[in-house]
């Protein structure tokens, strides 16, 4: 906002910002004062209150005070008076003058160029330091006035386009800044570059080597490194990996600030943050250049090749069976140690060594990183296959993997399996939500008949295990037999506040035998002389009715103790399981209750 205001270079910003300072009355312009707000005209609001000391040192030299302190600097800035007041600070005026070069410049970049300047002034000597900047406002840098004449090597390259270079003078807390004239024109050739390429892997402390070759889906790790050959800068640009002719994913790569770049500079391998790099290169011979692009003030650059060989990786092959509707679910796993591309190609499976069915493909799954063992989960892939007509009874099964062009084939061991009457079990959904204590939700439970199953599945309350407080389960209907559904519900209590009801007391038959008689001696009472034989003797008769449930029916304390109430169920989520059971068969289903 200075630079706008005032249309040019500030030069050493700290010597106008510290005779502000010194303009201010610090007893008008106090920000901590809690009474009133500080002057309007003030620049800095000073800030005398509170510290920043590190807990346990020793001193107070990070305390806040009148005035600049080491906790507050000057203060906050009220940034219209800065704005404003800014010219309000002179200095004695100063000239900056380019004396070398005195003509046009050729050179290429890294070669030396003596520059001269000087700084004077009509009332004395001015100290600090000149910044060297180009027309196109690059910086070769920043020397004491005492150093000049200086031989500069950091001129940046123009691309054979000339440029001028300005001095500019900081000033001083007596002397002002002050801006040269633009020098003789300058062109700086580009020079040569140098490319190295490095291709490492990591070994098993995660520490990295060479890499020399290894199996489809090893990690591997490029580096390029581009330096001037005249040793002066640092390349720019970008730099573009090729494996023979053909370019590496992610080209083109940057170059940071010290001249190297590597493999990805972006984390989407399987790693997800360490080190990361190339888990993809095919099988067969590899020779990997790196290639930089070049910049003005350098040259284009190839490195020499890195050749090493990748061959197909091993696999292993593991089958499993379960249960089906008829027959059997045969399953393949084909498993890797690859960071690459999962598995394709087909399983061939067999039972008692004879083909089942034809090959079935693969599907794959990509590799991972174990977070907790930091070690790489290598790509897998399984096939399926639902041999209808293999009937009740023991077996072998075996399978085999064809290979593609990164893997190797494999077979598997035989197994023996045992087809027999089952059944499948399973929930419409793993997760039931209640909406509120007091709620309830409900899970569809499914069973399936497998090779003839035709037994009985019996729920009961001990059928669901992890039931939290409060809750219970209802199987309706509550067994199965064969083929079939059951809808589980699951109920919960209402927390204590709901449940609260107005009290009712519980009379014994003393109580209404006494209530009674007491309105029928008021009859009796106000009933003339000749009738109360008569009504004597009704009194009498009602009062024994009243009395034989009273002597049977009630209690030393004259009243029931009511029962507890019941124990609400608690919010949360709550992992649970339903089992069936029939004979010595038994499943379950796993999911997750979630009270609301």
């Amino acid at each position: 906002m200075v630079d706008a205001a005032t249309d040019s270079r500030q030069g050493q910003a700290a010597y106008v910002l510290y005779k502000l300072a010194a303009k201010e009355t610090y007893s008008k312009c106090n920000g901590s004062n809690t009474s009133g707000l500080p002057a309007s005209t003030c620049i800095f609001n000073d800030v005398t209150v509170g510290n920043n000391v590190v807990p346990g040192e020793q001193g107070n030299q990070y305390s806040s005070g009148v005035g600049y302190d080491r906790a507050t600097g000057l203060g906050s800035v009220n940034v219209t008076n800065l704005v404003n007041n800014w010219n309000s600070v002179t200095f004695n005026a100063t000239t900056t003058t380019i004396v070398a070069p005195s003509s046009p410049v050729n050179v290429a970049h890294g070669q030396p160029v003596t520059f001269n300047v000087t700084v004077t002034s009509n009332s004395g000597t001015p100290t600090g330091s000149v910044s060297l900047v180009t027309s196109n406002n690059q910086s070769i840098g920043v020397f004491p006035i005492t150093s000049f004449p200086v031989q500069v090597t950091s001129l940046p390259g123009s691309g054979n386009i000339p440029y001028t270079v300005i001095a500019q003078y900081g000033g001083d807390g007596t002397f002002g800044a002050s801006i040269s004239l633009p020098s003789p024109s300058i062109t700086v050739a580009p020079e040569n570059s140098a490319s190295a390429l490095t291709v490492d892997t990591l070994d098993q402390n995660f520490n990295f080597v060479t890499f020399n070759g290894g199996p489809y889906g090893s990690f591997v790790y490029l580096r390029a490194d581009v330096t001037a050959q005249s040793g002066f800068g640092t390349p720019t640009g970008t730099v573009n990996f090729l494996d023979g002719t053909s370019g590496i994913q992610g080209n083109p790569y940057s170059l940071n600030s010290k001249g190297n770049t590597a493999t990805p500079n972006y984390f989407n391998s399987p790693l997800n943050g360490a080190p990361s790099g190339l888990f993809t290169l095919a099988p067969g011979p590899h020779a990997i250049t790196a290639n930089y692009s070049g910049d003005p003030s350098f040259n284009a650059s190839t490195s020499t090749a890195s050749n090493f060989t990748i061959t197909q990786a091993s696999t292993t092959n593991v089958v499993s069976f379960t249960g089906a509707p008829q027959g059997a679910l045969l399953t393949a796993t084909v498993g890797t140690k690859s960071g690459g591309n999962p598995p394709t190609g087909t399983v061939q499976f067999y039972v008692n060594g004879n083909a089942a069915g034809s090959p079935v493909g693969v599907v794959g799954t990509a590799a991972g990183l174990n977070f907790q063992t930091g070690v790489l989960i290598g790509a897998i892939g399984t096939s399926s296959y639902n041999d209808a007509g293999v009937a009740n009874g023991s077996y072998t099964l075996s399978a085999r993997y064809s290979g593609d062009t990164n893997y190797v084939a494999s077979s598997s061991t035989s197994v023996p399996i045992k087809i027999q009457a089952d059944f499948g079990f399973t929930a419409n959904t793993n997760v039931v939500n209640v909406s509120a204590p007091g709620a309830t939700g409900a899970l569809k439970l499914t069973v399936t008949a497998w090779d003839g199953f035709n037994g009985t599945i019996s729920f009961a309350s001990s059928s669901c295990v992890g039931l939290p407080a409060g809750a219970s389960c209802i199987f309706t209907p509550s067994s199965i037999t064969g083929n079939g559904t059951s809808q589980l519900a699951i109920s919960t209590t209402a927390t204590s506040a709901s449940l609260l009801k107005p009290e009712i007391r519980h009379y014994s038959g003393w109580h209404f035998a006494a209530l009674g008689t007491f309105f029928l001696g008021i009859v009796f009472i106000a009933t003339p002389s000749r009738r109360r034989r008569a009504h004597m003797l009704m009194l009498i008769g009602v009062f024994s009715l009243l009395l034989i449930p009273g002597c049977g029916g009630g209690s030393s304390s004259g009243g029931s103790t009511p029962p507890p109430p019941p124990v609400p169920t608690p919010s949360g989520s709550y992992p649970m399981t339903v089992t069936a059971t029939s004979g010595s068969l038994s499943h379950q289903v796993s999911f997750t209750l979630t009270v609301q």
